[in-house]
């Protein structure tokens, strides 16, 4: 393992315990256990990722990281993908955006 690779592995640590904490202080227990899943799912699965795959994954786990942090409550949660940003997403990426969304939709149709 190169050493950018651990210094980055290193900064994924804390931004994950900090994304499980905030869902801890911040999300609804339906949410949180949805999340904290989740999340758990997409760091495993980069475990093996070089450090270009992982510093791109890491970005886009700060950028999530920066929205939890600025959500006042619930209401806030998430935001619309645009269609250029869709357009760049691969077929695995788009299958979990579609799982996603139809595991939000069947948690809120709970409510």
């Amino acid at each position: 393992m190169s050493d950018k690779l651990k210094v980055l592995k290193k900064q994924g640590l804390f931004v994950f315990l900090d994304i499980l904490r905030l869902h801890r202080k911040k999300l609804p227990i339906e949410l949180r256990s949805f999340g904290d899943v989740y999340v758990k799912q997409e760091f495993r699965q980069h475990q093996d990722a070089n450090s270009r795959q992982y510093e791109m994954f890491l970005e886009q786990w700060q950028y999530y990281l920066a929205d939890l942090k600025s959500m006042k409550d619930v209401k806030q949660i998430g935001k619309k993908i645009s269609e250029e940003d869709k357009l760049l997403l691969n077929d695995d990426q788009m299958k979990t955006l579609s799982q996603l969304e139809e595991e939000t939709k069947k948690t809120f149709k709970k409510e």
